[in-house]
């Protein structure tokens, strides 16, 4: 299947011309052979770092211009996050294997053996003091940043799936983690056991996604092509918003939490008013010369920080920089 998906975007890339703009783009670049397309924006706003298969791709945050590739022992790189100081990148590998590079210098200063299965998630505590993988082993690690030491497993009693995505709330007392078990744990942190488990209704799948708002009100989750709002406090649903047409796999709120971005499978992203779950916008991730079966599923996304752009990562290796204000009519 990855071979094919491969194939698909090179017919693509030789179709189309490069660079080829959705309405409401501002730029794009594409990165080479991405696979699972993983990406993070810098908490600074210089950078943004894409998984390919070979390397980690460092690219400028305005431009998109790639700016340094970082060479890695195995290939095909599951997850990229950066530290709430912009000074450390990680990243989880197939191997099991985390690691941590120096952003100032690009070097790696850190591996460590996390997982037996492949490192599906990484993510910072809000303080920038540990680090939370998720893995195909089925197991959620939290390790210190200094020593690389494990400080602990989280687990309950209900054996979870493959851990693919994991959000700290601001304040760092909650982890979310999503699951191909169906639903998202919530955890407390200082007692380091599940203090919620939001589930869809019965029937749905695997967990593709989750994130907290910068609130930390409300937590959103993705499952098939539903996006459903929770209130953190209560475990409540709050909305369901419907509309995609396939797999969700990526979700970011604004900064200011008034807007939650989608994207997934169905090759668009949509913008949905979190107050009201309205649906705000959709917009194609494909130019109009490019044709539907372009295999360009959204795999990441990320806001700027003052809201203005949101940055998408597609399966094919595209990496667009797309204008909120102009697409939401905002001020």
């Amino acid at each position: 299947m990855r071979v094919l998906w491969v194939v698909l975007a090179v017919l693509v890339s030789s179709a189309v011309a490069w660079g080829a703009l959705p309405a409401g783009a501002v730029v794009r670049q594409d990165v080479p052979l991405p696979l699972s397309g993983k990406m993070a924006l810098s908490p600074d706003g210089r950078y943004v770092v894409v998984t390919a298969t070979y390397t980690i791709e460092i690219l400028d945050a305005q431009s998109l211009e790639v700016i340094r590739s970082l060479a890695l022992p195995r290939p095909l790189p599951l997850s990229v996050a950066f530290s709430p100081d912009a000074r450390t990148l990680a990243a989880g590998g197939p191997d099991g294997v985390v690691r941590l590079w120096d952003v100032a210098i690009w070097d790696e200063i850190a591996s460590w053996k996390a997982h037996r299965g492949g490192v599906r998630a990484v993510v910072f505590s809000p303080d920038g003091r540990f680090l939370a993988s998720g893995s195909e082993d089925r197991t959620i690690q939290l390790h210190d940043v200094t020593t690389g030491s494990s400080v602990g497993q989280l687990e309950d009693e209900f054996r979870m799936t493959v851990v693919v995505d994991l959000a700290f709330s601001p304040d760092g007392a909650l982890l979310a983690s999503a699951s191909w078990d169906g639903s998202v744990r919530v955890w407390d942190m200082a007692a380091r056991e599940v203090s919620r488990i939001l589930t869809p209704p019965p029937g749905r799948r695997a967990i593709e996604a989750v994130a907290f708002s910068p609130n930390g009100r409300l937590v959103a989750s993705a499952d098939e092509a539903y996006v459903r709002l929770w209130d953190v406090e209560t475990g409540d649903l709050v909305y369901a918003l419907t509309g995609h047409e396939d797999f969700v796999l990526s979700l970011a709120f604004s900064p200011d939490g008034r807007v939650l971005a989608s994207g997934g499978r169905d090759r668009t992203i949509r913008f949905w008013d979190t107050a009201t779950g309205t649906l705000l916008r959709t917009v194609s991730a494909l130019a109009a010369d490019e044709p539907a079966w372009t295999p360009r599923w959204i795999t990441a996304l990320a806001f700027s920080l003052d809201g203005r752009f949101l940055i998408s990562a597609g399966s094919d290796g595209s990496v667009i920089r797309w204008d909120v204000s102009a697409l939401l009519g905002a001020d």
